[in-house]
């Protein structure tokens, strides 16, 4: 194929790209656009507009990772983005712009409600105007059932023109440290997590710890 070659996927699943993905410069995934998406696909290509989504799912190396759909223990076989082996060719949360960025200072504060608001600064080091996802991850240890790895709790869009430096808060509510526990109760446990903050599942930029005990979110 010609190495100057653009794929388009239209598609409502992952797609096994492995055998073909060498041949072409780019991949944009449009999904199911409408009848629209023509035009908003030639305004990508032609870079009228600067791509800023991310991947909703985890693009798999072969159809042997495809993920099973519940809660169960880790294997060394990888199935997805809340397991540590097993890479896949495009991970949960990935997406890539016309222009770079940078994220510096991250810091958080819990609050009262048990509410955790991390702050960071992010700069845009690249030639357009454009937008990243800042991902919050938790991962979490000592839980009383299995739990994943690694979970998506809290994200934020942030629009940052080129040149420029943005200061962002994002907030993590209570609800994120809730799961069901061995008395079948919808409820926030004791156990210790570390807070992953990235661009993607697996670009992991900054971390910090915390504590859950007796009900209350504490630093870690």
């Amino acid at each position: 194929a010609n190495k100057n070659s653009v794929v388009v996927l239209l598609n409502g699943s992952p797609i096994e790209m492995t055998s073909w993905i060498g041949d072409c410069n780019a991949v944009l995934e449009a999904w199911y656009p409408g009848e629209q998406g023509s035009q908003a696909i030639c305004e990508i290509l032609f870079g009228e507009y600067s791509p800023n989504a991310k991947l909703p799912i985890t693009i798999p190396k072969s159809v042997g990772q495809v993920p099973l759909f519940y809660a169960y223990k880790p294997s060394g076989r990888g199935y997805g983005y809340n397991e540590n082996d097993g890479k896949p060719l495009y991970p949960f949360g990935y997406g890539l712009s016309y222009t770079d960025f940078e994220i510096k200072n991250i810091a958080h504060n819990i609050n009262a409600d048990n509410s955790v608001t991390v702050k960071l600064d992010i700069s845009n080091i690249g030639e357009y105007d454009g937008a990243e996802v800042i991902q919050i991850y938790l991962s979490g240890k000592n839980y009383e059932v299995v739990r994943p790895i690694k979970e998506l709790k809290a994200y934020k869009k942030v629009n940052v023109k080129k040149g420029v430096t943005e200061n962002t808060e994002i907030v993590i509510p209570e609800e994120a440290f809730f799961y069901y526990g061995i008395d079948l109760a919808f409820d926030i446990h004791d156990g210790d997590y570390s807070v992953l903050v990235g661009t993607s599942s697996e670009n992991i930029i900054g971390s910090f710890e915390l504590k859950v005990r007796d009900k209350k979110v504490i630093n870690g």
